[in-house]
């Protein structure tokens, strides 16, 4: 479960059943559908979900997979955060260097979509941070390196999930404080795939 603070700290719930996701809530404050839409708008725009046609709390995936940790991650920014979604290249600062990450899609018949990692800016080795960069998207979004250069990676089947790319990259950059994030947040273990619970910082 989330808390909204941006809503009368209200609670609130993301539950999946086959390939359908339900944002709930007990609360019957006036205004909350409002919000709760709100909130599933965001959570579509930041991860690779629709919008369900006949219902304002639901998404429906569109990946061959579900992926756990990145579902994770776009519910607590959808129900916790408001500022503007991202657009435009996907593109993130280095947090432990002067470098800024750019991470394109490419397609090859072979290996359908992959994701090539670029680093411009000042450090001593920069494919260094660019290969952690890499093993952040292995960690968090089931994501496979592929080529000899360790500088791209893909999603399974080759998927183009160009939303999750984005979300996962400010998480992608810095692994170790993730997962000191998560273990204080007791995010890690709580969803299933029948019925997912988040919890919130």
């Amino acid at each position: 479960m989330a808390i909204d603070p941006h809503f009368h700290d209200i609670t609130v719930g993301l539950y999946m059943r086959d390939r359908t996701l339900t944002i709930h809530t007990f609360s019957q404050i006036d205004g909350t559908a409002d919000r709760i839409e709100t909130i599933r708008d965001r959570l579509c725009a930041l991860a690779d979900i629709d919008p369900a046609s006949d219902a304002t709390d639901q998404a429906e995936l569109i990946s061959q997979e579900f992926y756990d940790r990145p579902l994770r991650f776009a519910f607590t920014e959808a129900v916790e955060k408001i500022n503007p979604i991202p657009t435009g290249p996907i593109s993130v600062n280095d947090t432990k260097s002067r470098l800024v990450f750019t991470v394109t899609p490419e397609h090859t018949d072979e290996l359908g979509w992959t994701y090539h990692v670029t680093a411009e800016g000042e450090f001593a080795r920069p494919k260094m941070r660019i290969m952690a960069v890499v093993g952040g998207y292995m960690r968090y979004g089931e994501c496979e390196r592929v080529g000899e250069d360790r500088d791209r990676f893909r999603f399974k089947h080759g998927e183009r999930l160009d939303r999750f790319a984005r979300l996962l990259l400010p998480y992608a950059r810095n692994v170790s404080a993730v997962d000191n994030m998560l273990e204080q947040s007791d995010l890690a273990g709580q969803m299933t795939t029948q019925t997912l619970g988040f919890a919130s910082n």
